[in-house]
């Protein structure tokens, strides 16, 4: 099931990464995923970059996983993700 997480998340990147727009509906597909919890590593972070992206309807939530993202980058040692945290989170406010 963690393959066919990893897999949706790809194409979701993808098709973010081709419209280089917000939507609330890939945000909505991608909650689901974080639901699950069993991304790890730069899955992980890749789903919370998306997730604070995408999240329009929630100016709260969108800074939740900015901020979760900056957390686990930090942990990690992950300063491009890290970086897209702080990012995120100055784009929101």
């Amino acid at each position: 099931m963690e393959k066919k997480a990893f897999c949706l998340l790809v194409i979701f990147a993808l098709f973010v990464h081709l419209a280089r727009a917000q939507d609330q509906k890939v945000a909505d597909s991608l909650f689901k995923i974080y639901q699950e919890h069993k991304l790890k590593d730069t899955a992980e972070l890749e789903l919370l970059r998306n997730l604070s992206f995408n999240e329009l309807k929630d100016l709260n939530l969108s800074l939740k996983f900015a901020d979760e993202l900056i957390s686990r980058a930090r942990k990690v040692g992950n300063i491009k993700y890290l970086h897209i945290g702080y990012y995120q989170k100055g784009n929101k406010k």
